[in-house]
């Protein structure tokens, strides 16, 4: 996994996330004092993108679902992938891990809402053609050192090989297992890039349902200008 080359760029109501990919691609996902209302909030959050744009976003069902779009809206399922330009695609998360995804050479970009569900349904197995050129970058949400599950995990083969026990406590690691998964796709190492922050314990203030019950959501996204 990469994390060296990463860092953030703080703007008024995100941070753009540097070193995971160069223009015309931009990442990042919002800070706290932004709710996670959608579409708007993203509106309102890239007032630095000149270009006009659309935003597509996802009625996220903790499902194995992946979209291939070319126009905004509402989208029933957890990933969407384009080629358009000037479209954002978002996801928003409260404890879930967002991942991010562009191929620098075609310029496809997606996102993926992986849940612990989706992970059991084996969402990535859905990524549209995989390739060797396509990265993935994990963003921000719970990682092993707060992702604490219950006793189901012991029955789930895909999931139970990335749980941990500490103080007879069971946590789910969602960035090995998704590694992992992209392996098995054929997707190098040197392709998965880990940005390292857990919004349950890190500095950065952000919303996490498992520590604050909030109903405010975390909005990660992509879009190619």
């Amino acid at each position: 996994m990469r994390t060296y080359c990463l860092c953030l760029i703080e703007k008024e109501q995100v941070f753009l996330v540097e070193g995971f990919t160069e223009k015309p691609f931009v990442v990042g996902f919002t800070k706290n004092k932004v709710f996670g209302r959608l579409p708007q909030d993203i509106y309102d959050a890239l007032p630095f993108v000149r270009r006009p744009f659309a935003v597509a976003y996802l009625e996220q069902i903790h499902s194995a679902k992946i979209h291939r779009i070319s126009a905004g809206g509402e989208y029933r399922g957890d990933g969407l992938f384009t080629s358009k330009e000037n479209l954002v695609l978002v996801v928003k998360t409260a404890d879930c891990l967002p991942i991010v995804c562009v191929d620098e050479k075609t310029g496809r970009i997606g996102v993926i809402h992986m849940g612990w569900r989706s992970a059991q349904k084996q969402i990535l197995q859905n990524i549209p053609a995989p390739s060797k050129h396509l990265k993935f970058l994990a963003l921000c949400g719970l990682r092993r050192c707060c992702y604490q599950v219950g006793e189901q995990f012991e029955q789930e083969s895909v999931l139970n090989p990335f749980v941990s026990t500490r103080e007879d406590k069971r946590y789910f690691d969602p960035v090995a297992f998704t590694l992992h998964e992209l392996n098995q796709l054929g997707v190098p190492k040197e392709n998965f890039f880990n940005l390292d922050i857990c919004n349950h314990c890190s500095d950065y203030g952000l919303h996490s349902y498992r520590k604050e019950k909030t109903m405010c959501r975390t909005l990660s996204f992509i879009i190619k200008q």
